[in-house]
């Protein structure tokens, strides 16, 4: 996979979006838990509500943090899914295999 360093967020952001994807990461895990006992997903439940609310405005922040960090890096919103943060040290790469 071919990539280019475009950047490197500041520790806060980086810190920011880390929490953000792992949370999402969790919370899919979450409802793919709960939509293997179909009884429980049926149902409706209070968890399983709070799950894809708690997922949903997650990904809402998730998308704010990209929108912030396109205007304050002037990336090119025409390829933004193939940005991404190595959380290891904060560098903002533009992934070249994700590009058409």
């Amino acid at each position: 996979m071919e990539k280019t360093l475009v950047g490197k967020v500041t520790d806060l952001e980086k810190e920011n979006i880390e929490n953000l994807y792992e949370r999402m990461n969790s919370l899919h895990s979450l409802s793919l838990t709960l939509a293997a006992n179909n009884d429980l997903f049926l149902e409706k439940s209070y968890m399983a509500d709070k799950i894809i609310s708690d997922l949903a405005h997650t990904q809402t922040e998730f998308n704010k943090w990209w929108d912030f960090i396109a205007d304050k890096y002037n990336l090119d919103r025409t390829v933004m899914p193939s940005y991404h943060v190595d959380f290891s040290d904060g560098s903002l790469y533009c992934l070249k295999e994700n590009i058409v």
